[in-house]
């Protein structure tokens, strides 16, 4: 593990001893389901790098998947990540057939009024590009007339309705969104040109601007902040955020 992910994990540790209210790790409570199985069930989609994704030998990897097996080292479980589609986990959260989802969840009003969130990550929403394309973003509006590849489901998915919805009241051309359900399908969508450009999370934006070695662009003018969280069913106790 990376000093990142070790000082992330150190946080995260120290966050669920408070939460639970005791001096020592070892003396977190453990749910009815843990004690029972053995497991910390957790729903994720794997396939979000650098956050979760599987790896070239298809071993489960990336940044919440060790912070994740960091915490079920805390109740002496293992971990169980339930392989889930991102628009599913807030009405699986509701059903009750998984009790945590863990991703890079923007914690929206609408959100919170159905589930509960334990913060974790401060970032944004940026927009990337090829190259070629990065020139013509530019004036006030950059994506008003351009084709956008998002999320299903995400924050992404949203704004580019709201931004879109902005270009057509100042009479310009709208935002051609097209919506996919895996993040790898929308950086394969802008470098064959099917999009224009991809809006995600600044993370995994500027790490496919690593990954892609110069395929891909970011652009500087376009952030949104935002704070991610992974979320549990709406209780009656909120955890600290």
């Amino acid at each position: 593990m990376n000093a990142y992910l070790r000082t992330a994990s150190l946080a995260l540790t120290i966050s669920a001893i408070a939460w639970g209210g005791v001096s020592r790790a070892a003396e977190i409570p453990k749910s009815t389901d843990v004690k029972q199985s053995g497991t910390l069930a957790v729903a994720n989609t794997l396939d979000y790098a650098p956050f979760e994704y599987l790896d070239a030998d298809g071993k489960q990897t990336g940044i919440i998947i060790e912070l994740a097996g960091e915490v079920a080292k805390l109740v002496d479980a293992k971990l169980d990540v339930q392989r889930t589609p991102f628009p599913s986990m807030i009405p699986g959260l509701a059903a009750g057939r998984f009790k945590i989802a863990w991703e890079t969840f923007s914690a929206t009003p609408e959100r919170l009024k159905q589930v509960d969130f334990v913060m974790f990550l401060k970032a944004g929403l940026a927009v990337s590009t090829s190259p070629d394309k990065k020139a013509s973003f530019s004036g006030d509006t950059p994506l008003c007339g351009k084709r956008v590849g998002v999320s299903a489901g995400s924050a992404s998915d949203f704004l580019v309705d709201k931004l879109g919805k902005e270009c057509t009241d100042k009479g310009q051309a709208a935002i051609e969104k097209s919506v996919f359900n895996s993040s790898t399908d929308i950086v394969q969508a802008v470098l064959s040109d099917r999009v224009d450009a991809r809006m995600d999370d600044a993370t995994a934006s500027s790490y496919f601007e690593v990954t892609s070695k110069g395929q891909l662009v970011v652009l500087p003018r376009f952030t949104r902040s935002r704070r991610s969280a992974w979320r549990s069913p709406r209780t009656t106790r909120r955890p600290p955020t």
